[in-house]
């Protein structure tokens, strides 16, 4: 054990610093607050609330995740299964923490098994013949993976550490489930990935291939992976090596076999037109367009251009591209551009944007492992050029963790409304329903991620939930909102982006912030619908569907 920490003391203390780093915001926020603070954690990542209300969904009896805001709709088509949630729910399980609890700690832990699996990897990768220039710059890489997905430029960082505001930053892995579920199983899986198939340990290519069927629960993740293992199948076919061709085989065989459940279900609720609109809520398009990505093609140019200096060196092109960190780098710059252009074949297309969270430490890799293969030539001075980026990357973690300041007054601001999660919690029903009136949606969001109740209508809709519900839900908000029915349609086009966000057909439509045609189409269409709303008695409208208690602030 002693040998062990002496070893690996510099990475392990280097993992806790990250962890901590990453988990700072939290921490900072809740030390300014002191006794103001009323366990309402620090969730200010996209979404944090709603991952939150999909876990208490699952506590709550309902893993199918049809509808994780409205009561009627419990067990209908989700087309993001509850795979994710569900590693955070049995955290909560083993450690004994609530929900929100184990948020916070998988801020702090996840992070860390990231640096790990890509440290990990990287010792496997760079040149064995220096153990200096391989720890130093396995440590760079995974650093600038968990630390330098989003860098500040200098002047913002120094405009940090002189105490001024530049808005929030926070680190994309601190966000719950997605990504950094997705990205634990990509570099788990290169790691087994590469012990199978140049280790020759046919347990770790099953492995890999369990990992791989595992991983469609965000379907950017294993479009990744999956790309990346095509792309390096077809290198050994290129160079004929038919028994890593097996193990590539045996690893994709099996990851369709564990995924093959999920895909029969999924290509049987999303067939026919119903399925098209499903999909197209999602983020779907139905394009043959490429896409290119800037980054993996600076990384490509960084790669190309060393590879050539390496072999006016004295390689050989023959023998480099036969050595498996070449290839390897080749195949994850490759499968990153063909998952981000399969749709030129299939012509399907899923928000593709999302494919940058992996592409991006793809990308940072290749040119951290490339330079490393450069740097042997001259290893002191690129020894100490590693020193000075892993040096800046931590003091970059320093600079965003303290941005926590930018949103302190709405974080105390919401610790006010910890009373009425906890009344509710004693003294409602589970599954209640509450219609939440209020200037914002930020109660009507999260009574679902912090009580066992539901809430009567909310923004943020797209799986499960009828057309008429939606529709419904929108002219209860606008009565809400005092709109006047005989200007509605006015009121309509002017908030086009309301209409948008209840309504949207497809992604671009959603996106979209001037008025067009669609939305002022929309605003024409549900004016009258609306006036004859307005008509009824609006008790009896509001209990066409379950309804326990109206909130308001």
């Amino acid at each position: 054990m002693k040998e062990f920490f002496r070893n690996y003391s510099v990475v392990l203390l280097c993992a806790l610093a990250l962890g901590l780093l990453s988990v700072l915001p939290h921490l900072l926020a809740v030390r300014t607050l002191g006794v103001e603070y009323q366990g309402i954690p620090f969730m200010y990542s996209d979404d944090e609330d709603i991952y939150l209300a999909r876990m208490q969904e699952i506590i709550d009896g309902h893993p199918a995740l049809g509808s994780i805001f409205l009561y009627e709709y419990k067990n209908g088509f989700a087309t993001q299964r509850s795979y994710g949630e569900l590693f955070y729910v049995g955290l909560s399980r083993i450690t004994g923490l609530t929900l929100p609890q184990t948020l916070v700690l998988a801020k702090f832990l996840f992070p860390i098994l990231l640096f790990l699996f890509v440290y990990s990897f990287l010792l496997k990768i760079l040149p064995a013949d220096d153990l200096s220039l391989r720890k130093i710059w396995a440590l760079v890489g995974s650093t600038l993976v968990a630390l330098g997905f989003d860098l500040l430029s200098m002047r913002d960082l120094f405009t940090v550490l002189r105490g001024q505001d530049i808005g929030l930053q926070l680190s994309i892995w601190t966000r719950p489930v997605n990504p950094i579920l997705g990205a634990l199983f990509v570099f788990g899986y290169l790691n087994l990935l590469w012990k199978g198939i140049f280790n020759r340990k046919r347990w770790f290519t099953v492995a890999a291939g369990v990992l791989l069927g595992g991983s469609v629960f965000y379907f950017f993740c294993w479009g990744a992976i999956f790309s990346v293992t095509v792309v390096l199948g077809t290198i050994f076919l290129v160079q004929k090596d038919w028994s890593r061709i097996k193990d590539v085989a045996i690893t994709i065989g099996i990851g369709f076999i564990v995924s093959a459940p999920y895909w029969i279900s999924t290509l049987r609720s999303i067939g026919g037109e119903a399925g098209r609109t499903i999909a197209l809520r999602n983020g779907m398009f139905f394009t043959h367009s490429p896409l290119m990505n800037k980054t993996l093609f600076a990384a490509l140019v960084v790669f190309l251009l060393i590879s050539a200096y390496l072999v006016r060196r004295g390689k050989i092109w023959r023998e480099l591209a036969r050595e498996p960190w070449w290839f390897v780098m080749l195949s994850l710059l490759l499968g990153g551009l063909l998952a981000l252009n399969q749709q030129i074949v299939t012509g399907r297309e899923i928000w593709p944007y999302h494919f940058v969270q992996y592409t991006k430490p793809f990308a940072m890799i290749v040119v951290v492992v490339t330079l490393s293969h450069l740097g042997k030539f001259r290893s002191k001075l690129f020894n100490s050029l590693g020193v000075i980026v892993l040096f800046t990357l931590f003091v970059q973690g320093v600079a965003v963790a303290s941005t926590y300041r930018a949103v302190l007054p709405d974080f105390r601001d919401r610790q006010t409304e910890a009373s009425v999660y906890e009344w509710i919690n004693k003294n409602a029903e589970k599954d209640c329903v509450v219609l939440v009136v209020s200037s914002g949606e930020r109660m009507a969001r999260q009574i679902p991620a912090f009580t066992s109740c539901n809430v009567y209508g909310v923004y943020w809709l797209i799986d499960g939930i009828p057309a008429e519900r939606i529709k419904h839900n929108f002219f209860v908000f606008l009565r809400l909102e005092g709109v006047d029915p005989e200007n509605a349609e006015a009121y309509l086009r002017e908030h086009h982006s309301l209409v948008r966000g209840y309504f949207y057909e497809d992604w671009d439509q959603m996106f979209k912030i001037t008025p067009d045609e669609w939305s002022d189409g929309k605003a024409a269409e549900l004016a009258p619908e609306y006036q004859e709303f307005a008509k009824q008695p609006f008790t009896q409208e509001l209990l066409r569907y379950r309804l326990d208690y109206v909130l308001t602030d």
